[in-house]
Order: structure tokens, then C-alpha cells, then sequence
């Protein structure tokens, strides 16, 4: 079943992969008018879009590259997508006022169309682009949608029309909605235009900002001084300015501390010794040096390895306080993650 599924991927794979590159040589051929090819393409692309016959060819490029790089096809009912489409046809739309200017009636419009957008086939009988493009507006389906919307809301309404369609679908394309832009004008014009609610607070700002540049000149002028002001109702002669320096108070609240300190260090014994370390009992010694059990330990570990297929060998030993370290060799090819495996299995 895993390889069905892989198998199906990978044909998967190859037919987007396939699919891509000849979207990209046609989309080339026809935007170049490379060969019969080409030109054919182009005179197709002409015929539907008219004037702007290259956009479809490059969207054809564009999607050959995304079918390579994605391997899958894109939904046609995307927001961007849906967004193209309604640009197209707007400025197809738009591509035709010319022609429907100069038709009297919606009719008209439809088979001045058509026969303007079949001239777009002669260049495959070697007419230029210039002269088989001439007056072509916005093909045969910028004349279908121009003439429904004539028919239906007159010219001046197909003039909104195509309008919504194209600010309609670059909204869809951008993910930006016209009642965002609205919005955003909206408020911008609000911060420009001054209100009284604006005009108070700008005023309270500025009240601010001299209030703290008068008590900054005021703490350039005095930085060490504290002004007290004893106020009395009985006399003027109590109303006086007292100033203490913050130095002399640090001085005063300091010196207390350091007397207490000193004190006690008088009453400390200067005579006394601190005690040697021979007071202390000797560590009793361990035998760590435990040969035989060390041997066994290594015959135990090769043999259980070899049980599990693992060929290895005990190179060297590290004897510690706690646990002894073996340290082995195995055998070129071997992965750790087997020996790993058997953390268990060892221990037992």
C-alpha cells in the first residue's frame, strides 16, 4: 500500500511537472509570436481580450511555474483569482468605450466586435500585429460584457460598471476592502482637521511641556537644596526658609551605624585562634582496586553483546568512587543505536 501511495505521488509529481513546461513554452511562443504556433496563440488571445492579449499569455506563464512549484493546480475560486478575472473584464470593458461611442445602439456594439476581434486572425496569413490589432478594444469578450451592460444600464451606467468591476477585484487581489480605505481616509481627516477636544489637549501639552522646563532650570539652578517653608498664622517672622544640604543628612545618618560597628569589635577577643584541621578524623581507605570482579565484568558484557550480535571489545576501564566505566570498541558498521538498545538487557 506505502508504495502504491508513493508511486501514485510521484506520477503525481511528474504530470504537474509536464503540465507546467508546456504552459510556460506555449505562454512564451504566443507572447513572442514564435511560429504558426505563436501566432495562433496570439491571434486566439486577441480575439477573446483583445488590446491586451499579453496579460492572459504571461498569466499562462505564471501558472505554469506554480503548477512546478506547488504540483498542484490552483482553485479558480480564490480571492485573488476571482480578483483577476473581475480586473480583465473591467479593463476590457474600458478597452471598448471608443467603439461603443461611435454605435447608436447596443446591437451594434456586439457584431462590431466581432468582426473587429476576427481581424485578429490575419496575422496568421503574415499581417502585422499593428495592422490585425487596429481598433480591436477589448475583443469579443469585451464587447459581450459591454453590450449586456449597455443594454441593460445604458452607457453611462457601463461606465460604472466596468469601474466597480476593476476597483472590485483589485480590492479581492490586495485583501484590501474599499470600506478600509474609507475608513482610513476618514480618520486621517479627523487628525487633520482641528476639533475643540484636539484643541485641548494640545493646549494641556503645552502647558506640560513649560511647566517641566521651568522645574528643569529650577534643578539646574539649586541641585543640592531642600527648601523647607515653615508656614505660621501668628507672626511673619515665623515664615522662614530653612535650607539643609542632603550631604550633611547622609553625614548624620551614616555615623551612627559605623559607632554601633565599632563597638562591637571592641568587645570582640583579638587574642582568639581559629582551630586546625588535625582536629578532623582521616577518611577510612576504600579497595577500589578490584581485579577479578573487573574481569568477569568484562567476559559478562562481551558475551551478552555477542548473544544479541553485537561484536565488541573492552578497551579500557575507568574505576570510580561510585561505578566503574567500561569502554568499548565495536566493530566497523556497527550503529550505537543497537548497543543503545540494550541498556536494559546489560543491566540484567
Amino acid at each position: 500500500m506505502a508504495r502504491r501511495k508513493k508511486s501514485k505521488k510521484m506520477s503525481k509529481a511528474y504530470t504537474s511537472i509536464l503540465l507546467g513546461m508546456l504552459l510556460i513554452i506555449l505562454g512564451i511562443t504566443g507572447s513572442f509570436c514564435y511560429g504558426p504556433v505563436g501566432k495562433f496563440l496570439t491571434s486566439v488571445s486577441a480575439f477573446l481580450f483583445g488590446e491586451i492579449y499579453i496579460l492572459p499569455l504571461v498569466l499562462l506563464i505564471l501558472l505554469g511555474v506554480y503548477v512546478i512549484y506547488m504540483k498542484e493546480y490552483p482553485s479558480i475560486f480564490r480571492p485573488r483569482i476571482i480578483g483577476i478575472i473581475f480586473v480583465l473584464l473591467g479593463i476590457v470593458m474600458l478597452l471598448h468605450k471608443s467603439n461603443a461611442v461611435q454605435i447608436d445602439s447596443a446591437k451594434e456594439l456586439i457584431k462590431l466586435s466581432y468582426d473587429k476581434a476576427c481581424n485578429a486572425f490575419k496575422i496568421l496569413s503574415g499581417t502585422t500585429k499593428d495592422v490585425a490589432f487596429q481598433g480591436i478594444g477589448g475583443g469579443i469578450i469585451g464587447g459581450i460584457f459591454m453590450w449586456a451592460a449597455m443594454s441593460l444600464f445604458d452607457f453611462e451606467g457601463a461606465r460604472i460598471v466596468y469601474w466597480v468591476f476593476i476597483i472590485f477585484g483589485v480590492g479581492l487581489f490586495t485583501g484590501v476592502s474599499i470600506i478600509d480605505i474609507i475608513k482610513g481616509v476618514v480618520d486621517r481627516s479627523k487628525e487633520l482637521v482641528p476639533t475643540k477636544h484636539n484643541k485641548e489637549e494640545h493646549e494641556k501639552d503645552k502647558k506640560h511641556l513649560k511647566e517641566e522646563m521651568i522645574n528643569e532650570e529650577k534643578e539646574k539652578l539649586l541641585p543640592d537644596v531642600e527648601v523647607k517653608i515653615n508656614d505660621n498664622s501668628k507672626s511673619k517672622e515665623d515664615n522662614r526658609k530653612v535650607i539643609e544640604r542632603p550631604s550633611e543628612k547622609k553625614e548624620e545618618a551614616i555615623t551612627p551605624a559605623i559607632t554601633e560597628t565599632d563597638k562591637l569589635l571592641d568587645h570582640t577577643n583579638k587574642n582568639y585562634k581559629l582551630p586546625t584541621v588535625d582536629i578532623l578524623d582521616k577518611p577510612k581507605k576504600q579497595d577500589v582496586d578490584n581485579k577479578s570482579g573487573i574481569d568477569t565484568n568484562i567476559k559478562k558484557l562481551e558475551e551478552v553483546l555477542q548473544e544479541f550480535g553485537i561484536i565488541g571489545k573492552v578497551v579500557a576501564v575507568t574505576v570510580g568512587p561510585a561505578c566503574t566505566q567500561y569502554e568499548m570498541a565495536l566493530k566497523p558498521g556497527t550503529k550505537l543505536s543497537r548497543l543503545t538498545s540494550l541498556n536494559k538487557e546489560i543491566s540484567l
